[in-house]
This record gives C-alpha cells, structure tokens and sequence, in this order.
C-alpha cells in the first residue's frame, strides 16, 4: 500500500471517529423544523447545548481525519456538508476533500482492493 493511501485511509478513519460525536437529528428536537435545510449541530455527550458550524470546525480543526455520514439524497445533508467545509478551508486553506461513492454491497470489492 503506497504511503499516499494509507496517510489517504488513515485520514478517513479519523474523520468517522471524530464525527461520532456529532448528529444532526432533526426529529429529536424541541423545536418545529421549518423547512427541509433546517438542522441542529449538537455534541451527543450535551445534546441540550447548540453548537453553530463555527465552533464545530474549531473542535473537528484538531483532527487529521474526519468522516461525515450523510443520506445520499438529501440535499439539506449536503448544505450542512458544505457549509462545514467552508469554515473548515478557511481555518485550513490546505483541507483535502475526499469523497467516497461506494454502496454497502459492492464494500468487500473495497475491502479486497485494499488488502492487494
């Protein structure tokens, strides 16, 4: 495995752990949602606390790796994905962006290619 793939594999691990501890769950909230983009970041240790997306990419900063979890179809997901970048670049104009396209059932094709 090249170093490039592996730095490339390590990075994603520590994306989805650093991750863990976020979840948007709008259906969890105290309030009425109002509109399909409408969403909450919370800490899942003090879901009663809000966080905005400027204290979440500080926090997330830290980390080499970070996974963000999505539904493929939503596009509320995806503005909240965006607008975490955005903030993200600007702390670290050197942010790498990858994404993966893989379905839950060709992953062992996955997993066979990484293993050679």
């Amino acid at each position: 495995m090249s170093k490039i793939t592996f730095r490339l594999l390590l990075l994603l691990l520590l994306i989805s752990i650093a991750l863990s501890a976020f979840i948007t769950l709008p259906e969890q909230q105290d309030r009425e949602m109002s509109n399909f983009y409408q969403h909450r970041w919370i800490i899942t240790s003090d879901p009663d606390t809000d966080q905005d997306v400027n204290s979440i990419a500080k926090y997330l900063a830290e980390f080499d790796v970070i996974f963000f979890g999505e539904l493929h179809t939503h596009s509320g997901v995806h503005l909240a994905q965006m607008q975490l970048l955005e903030v993200m670049a600007q702390l670290n104009p050197e942010i790498t962006l990858s994404m993966e396209q893989f379905e839950r059932d060709t992953q062992s094709y996955v997993d066979d290619y990484l293993d050679g």
